[in-house]
């Protein structure tokens, strides 16, 4: 009788097995998605604080901040292309921010350090598009703009 439980007991538990190994494993579709990637995604930055889209739905920005006294102390982002689940840029840095300026461009400002009189806030925030990596302070493209 212990005998018959026992390999009833070890049958389950190779079934049991099975059906984990099947459920887990992912096709090669499944593999680009982009929530796929949020494991690699959190070891590479840490815990993910917030999760941003661009209006094209294109690219997905995932930001972790470390928070003290309500304040970040620092940031880590990933932009990732949702399509190919591919990271098409990634940085760290003390303090800012980082969102969508536009479809294709961050806003980061890498210093919460005070501005000098007459400076404006746009002279110390990039933008940066994630498609080719080419940054422009704001202040020049506004300058540009304008002409």
């Amino acid at each position: 009788m212990i005998t018959k439980i026992k390999s009833r007991i070890g049958l389950l538990v190779a079934l049991l097995f099975v059906a984990y190994a099947c459920k887990t494993s992912t096709s090669v579709t499944d593999a680009v998605k982009p929530d796929n990637n949020l494991a690699a995604i959190v070891e590479s930055i840490g815990e993910i604080n917030e999760t941003m889209v661009n209006n094209a739905d294109t690219h997905t920005l995932y930001l972790h901040s470390d928070m003290q006294a309500g304040k970040a102390q620092s940031l880590s982002y990933v932009v990732i292309e949702n399509k190919s689940g591919t990271i098409v840029h990634k940085d760290k840095h003390a303090a800012g921010y980082v969102k969508w300026y536009d479809d294709y461009r961050l806003e980061v400002l890498k210093s919460t350090e005070m501005l000098q009189p007459g400076e404006k806030l746009s002279s110390r925030v990039q933008l940066i598009d994630v498609r080719n990596q080419n940054k422009i302070l704001k202040s020049e493209l506004e300058a540009m703009e304008k002409k």
